[in-house]
């Protein structure tokens, strides 16, 4: 489903696919430093999610980061002929500002999570 307004853009989480032989935890550490340019020190495992099931059954292992402007090493953007651009929201505006955007469920999940475990805790500037 794409609107006419958006153009086929969707608004995700930093993402890639396991195609190295390379630990899950380095696997999202290249894929932070590849599409948002920042390399993230210490990733917590939020958990396991199947995101299809039959013949399209994919596998997603979701993680925490928290980063800071001392942690961009790059521009990002991603290769090849990805066009990937970070957006950053504010918490409070999260609702507001996504709500009529293209976006995949998971996102969603990964706001709920966020509020519950971690709003409120984190020391953000």
């Amino acid at each position: 489903y794409v609107k006419d307004d958006d153009m086929g853009y969707t608004i995700e989480l930093c993402s890639g696919l396991v195609d190295k032989k390379l630990s899950l935890e380095e696997i999202a550490k290249e894929e932070c430093i590849e599409e948002l340019g920042y390399a993230p020190k210490n990733l917590e495992k939020i958990g396991d999610f199947y995101t299809g099931f039959g013949s399209g059954v994919s596998k997603q292992s979701f993680y925490f980061v928290e980063v800071d402007e001392k942690d961009k090493i790059s521009s990002g953007g991603g290769v090849d002929d990805e066009e990937i651009e970070a957006v950053y929201v504010k918490v409070q505006d999260f609702e507001k500002k996504c709500k009529n955007m293209i976006r995949t469920p998971l996102l969603d999940f990964a706001y709920m999570w966020f509020l519950k475990e971690k709003w409120g805790k984190l020391k953000i500037i």
